[in-house]
């Protein structure tokens, strides 16, 4: 079985999801030739235990894993209710090679638009590639973003990471993870 194609579940510790929503919109590309970007917003409404002391935004984890069609998705995972289904992530990217990101986020108490920044970043520390858009959110709610792209041939070999930041009016919040580049 090669794992880089199979199916990584995370459980989400939270009541029943339900209510999908997709939104197919496109933003602004670093390091992405235009056409290479396809960009998902998927949100499923969650019965959050919000309290008064909880972030209004979660940015809970960002991977890279090779494509794979119909991820990730909410509680499509052998009937498992509440479960994620995202790429397998990759622990190496290779230049020149297509993959795609998933962001996954916990919105407790934002109702508005937020913008939500994807990148990869290499081993000097210099973005390569970067896709940044906008979707509307709403509290109550836990998403995931995804976007395709390919790994530049220019990226530095070494230990780089993707990040993502989600920036909802005054709130911030950021999630990364470390990747190597080949």
């Amino acid at each position: 079985m090669n794992f880089s194609r199979t199916l990584f579940l995370v459980a989400i510790s939270a009541a029943s999801l339900f209510a999908q929503d997709l939104d197919t919109s496109a933003g602004a590309l670093i390091g992405v030739k235009p056409g290479d970007a396809q960009f998902n917003h998927t949100t499923w409404i969650a019965p959050l235990n919000v309290t008064s002391g909880m972030p209004a935004i979660q940015n809970i984890f960002v991977v890279a894993g090779t494509d794979v069609a119909g991820l990730p998705c909410f509680n499509c995972v052998n009937s498992i209710v509440p479960s994620v289904g995202i790429v397998s992530p990759s622990g190496t990217l290779v230049r020149g090679s297509a993959y795609q990101l998933n962001n996954f986020y916990v919105d407790n108490k934002f109702t508005g638009t937020c913008g939500f920044t994807l990148s990869i970043i290499d081993s000097t520390n210099t973005p390569v590639v970067t896709a940044t858009f906008n979707f509307g959110v709403s509290a109550g709610n836990v998403g995931i973003i995804s976007t395709k792209y390919t790994v530049p041939t220019t990226a530095a070999v070494g230990t780089g990471k993707v990040s993502s930041s989600i920036k909802c009016g005054l709130v911030k919040a950021a999630t990364s993870s470390s990747v190597y580049l080949q």
